[in-house]
């Protein structure tokens, strides 16, 4: 299954393992996907993890760790 055009926006988290996972096949990568108003409190991991992604844009993403 091919996943394009993903958008997450205006979620606020006290505590997250990260920012994002996106984790697309090889053979179908993850293509355009876009974070907007993102703050997280605290992240116990890493802050970003992309495979087989394409494009990911970040605008207003706010986190601490």
């Amino acid at each position: 299954t091919n996943i394009k055009n993903l958008s997450v926006k205006n979620i606020n988290c006290g505590k997250s393992r990260y920012i994002y996972k996106i984790v697309g096949d090889k053979r179908a990568p993850v293509e355009n996907a876009s974070l907007t108003n993102v703050k997280v409190d605290k992240i116990t991991h890493s802050a970003r993890v992309a495979e087989n992604a394409k494009n990911i844009k970040e605008e207003n993403v706010i986190y601490s760790y």
